[in-house]
């Protein structure tokens, strides 16, 4: 997803609930859904989390590669296993694996709305090399947008200090998000209580190239990854 593509889903998703996104002057998002002051509560909500906050961004997501581009998504071909990312029990976070920069591997989290539209707002860091492939784990940093605008301002030490991940009788395997990762701006553009949010729950069978697990298989040799 470009950053134009993005701009247009999240204006359509908070047109849906009685908010306009006003043309940025400058940077996208410069007239976005959040006052200063929301912003900054924002920033101590999660500060509170454990999280630390940089204006100037992350040298592992530099300006300009979130959204990342549909060109990097990884090959389902790759993709291997089951796991569901879970808030407060109902809400399922869409996970998509691409390969960065430097030839490392992320997973963008966002959340779907009723037309199949998915609105990014996370970036988890696998230390998994593109290449070879791996299993992306908790214990890796978890990179937040809280301000509309697509690039990350806060970073999570570990993903897992914020839930953990459980197995239940003919579950597939979830991390559950014990911890509120949603931003007020995806609240805002979802509506009161997710109203917005896609009917697909963390119970339903998914397709792995529509949200995908946790791991990639080594690239074939040859092929693209």
């Amino acid at each position: 997803m470009t950053l134009p593509e993005f701009r247009k889903t999240l204006a359509t998703a908070l047109l849906a609930v009685g908010f306009v996104l006003l043309p940025a002057g400058g940077g996208v998002m410069a007239d976005g859904p959040l006052s200063a002051d929301e912003l900054q509560a924002e920033i101590e909500r999660f500060e509170g989390l454990g999280a630390e906050h940089s204006r100037a961004g992350f040298p592992e997501l530099p300006p300009g590669i979130t959204p990342f581009a549909k060109w990097r998504r990884i090959n389902t071909e790759r993709l291997q296993g089951k796991e569901v990312y879970v808030f407060d029990k109902k809400v399922r976070i869409w996970k998509t694996m691409f390969c960065g920069r430097k030839a490392d591997v992320f997973i963008e989290l966002s959340l779907m709305d009723r037309k199949g539209n998915q609105v990014p707002f996370a970036w988890q860091q696998c230390l998994v090399d593109c290449q070879d492939g791996g299993f992306c784990g908790a214990e890796t940093k978890l990179f937040i947008d809280i301000s509309g605008d697509g690039y990350p301002e806060l970073m999570i030490p570990e993903m897992g200090a914020l839930g953990k991940m459980k197995k239940g009788f003919l579950q597939n395997p979830r991390f559950v998000f014990e911890k509120d990762i949603i931003p007020l701006w995806l609240k805002r553009a979802f509506g009161p209580e997710l109203k917005n949010l896609a009917t697909i729950g963390p119970r339903d069978s998914v397709a792995a190239w529509k949200d995908h697990p946790l791991t990639a298989k080594p690239e074939e040799k040859g092929g693209e990854p």
